[in-house]
């Protein structure tokens, strides 16, 4: 499950890139510039729902490490 979030989160941080690039077009029409922020404000929604498993799926495999210890 890691690896699937991981790769959800890179695909959507290069869309959210993308869709900043986008914003800083001066000859973006109002229109467009809504799309644009609708699409931006739905991949950081769409990262928010992958990161919290992530972090707790990096969670689990940290554990199952071995200490240094040992």
């Amino acid at each position: 499950m890691l690896e699937a979030h991981l790769s959800e989160i890179l695909e959507e941080c290069e869309n959210i890139v993308e869709y900043c690039r986008k914003l800083r077009q001066d000859d973006l029409s109002d229109d467009d510039r809504d799309t644009v922020e609708g699409e931006l404000y739905a991949g950081i929604s769409h990262l928010q729902n992958h990161v919290g498993p992530a972090l707790q799926e990096w969670d689990q495999v940290i554990d199952a490490l071995p200490d240094e210890d040992d």
